[in-house]
């Protein structure tokens, strides 16, 4: 239920009272009975730390999902030793981390009265993406289902916002319509843009509006890959909503990647 992988949790537990694993390196089980000894269990009482039970989940996380994520991420995480992995574009080769992040989405979704089936979260490809730009941050499945769910899900409409961050916002919306490409640079260069006309030349004002209007929250993955993959049309949505925003479901209309 705290999102916990059954790789990090065998390894914790084991390895209390054992010198055998003492960067405490994720363990199958196979692994652990093949190089357990009673020599090296000490005498003393093993002190449980939970923060390194976080520390050690959150690299198995990361190196199950960097074993799937797209090319240009799985780049992004060689101190992760992913294995090279013959790649299942579907729902049903999901691996047991991404299966358990996915479901967990599902759930969240479900709770705010939205289907899952009617978002991109079948979209193995979108998914992974998305994934990708979470799982460096993220030490648990949970941490990871709630930085993802914006990506499937606008949200409820926000409290109506003060003129200086609607300035802010309406600022990026119109510089971000007229992005020359939807793409990394061509997205920075219109937040820019937004920053010179509204904030004083204030990158970080405009970068804190417009991720509490698209994401709803103030932290989150890095916020341009974050528009990138939503895509223009559903960030211009969320950046100029009309009516409840919570009427329309991410990626039910929106989330191209035009260019």
């Amino acid at each position: 239920d705290e999102g916990f992988l059954p790789e990090a949790v065998t390894t914790f537990v084991a390895s209390l009272g054992w010198s055998g694993n003492p960067n405490l390196d994720p363990l199958t089980m196979d692994e652990f009975v093949e190089r357990f000894s009673l020599s090296q269990v000490g005498t003393s009482p093993a002190a449980v730390s939970y923060e390194q039970l976080h520390t050690l989940n959150k690299r198995v996380l990361r190196r199950a999902l960097a074993a799937t994520a797209p090319p240009a991420a799985a780049k992004k995480q060689d101190d992760c030793g992913a294995p090279t992995a013959v790649v299942d574009g579907t729902v049903a080769g999901l691996n047991e981390a991404e299966r358990a992040v996915r479901d967990d989405v599902a759930a969240r979704l479900r709770e705010t009265g939205v289907d899952p089936d009617g978002t991109r979260l079948g979209d193995v490809e979108y998914f992974r993406a998305a994934l990708a730009l979470v799982q460096t941050k993220a030490r648990t499945v949970p941490e990871a289902s709630r930085m993802l769910v914006p990506f499937f899900h606008r949200g409820a409409a926000a409290p109506a916002a003060d003129a200086g961050v609607t300035a802010l916002t309406d600022a990026a919306a119109s510089a971000l319509a007229g992005a020359a490409a939807w793409d990394a640079a061509g997205v920075r260069a219109a937040l820019n843009a937004a920053a010179a006309a509204a904030a004083g030349g204030k990158f970080g004002r405009v970068m804190r509006a417009v991720r509490a209007a698209v994401a709803g929250s103030e932290v989150g993955p890095d916020l341009v890959a974050t528009l990138v993959a939503l895509g223009r049309e559903e960030v211009l949505a969320r950046l100029r909503p009309v009516g409840p925003a919570s009427a329309t479901p991410a990626g039910a209309g929106g989330g191209s990647d035009e260019k």
